[in-house]
């Protein structure tokens, strides 16, 4: 399931917006995310502010233990064969978890009718078991600054 709902107010030099998304493949994934962001033109430049969250509603899962129960019944090398795939799997799960918090700053620099220039700086909080949006993450908290640059345009 999937559903998704944003909002946007632009009125003279004042623009604002939030979105909240829900995303559900459980028992695979519940995501809840959310974002708002508040800007003031002034002539061409428009500097805005925004927080964002990401989180994960599903709990951590526990590492199986198996291997003592399944070992009377399939033996020590298929109980310990067992106990390895469910540790993967569950470890795959965990790592693919998103709970990360985020503040920005920025400006958006009309230089052009069909051009614009976006300079960003994010502040993000990484929680623990929620970092699977950033490569060769390992589940551990952290926190990041992200700069960006952006040059969006019509043709």
């Amino acid at each position: 399931m999937f559903w998704e709902l944003g909002v946007r107010y632009e009125m003279a030099e004042w623009q604002w917006s939030a979105e909240v998304v829900r995303v559900s493949a459980a028992p695979l994934t519940v995501e809840n995310t959310a974002y708002a962001t508040l800007g003031h033109r002034f002539g061409d430049w428009t500097p805005y502010i925004g927080y964002g969250r990401a989180r994960n509603a599903l709990a951590v899962l526990p590492l199986p233990a198996w291997a003592a129960a399944l070992t009377p019944v399939i033996g020590p090398v298929g109980a310990a064969q067992a106990q390895g795939l469910g540790s993967v799997v569950v470890t795959s799960l965990n790592n693919a978890r998103v709970q990360q918090s985020s503040w920005s700053l920025g400006v958006r620099w009309d230089f052009h009718p069909q051009a614009a220039l976006k300079l960003q700086w994010d502040r993000v909080r990484v929680q623990p078991s929620g970092s699977s949006l950033w490569t060769g993450a390992d589940g551990q908290a952290g926190n990041a600054n992200v700069a960006t640059a952006v040059v969006d345009f019509i043709f």
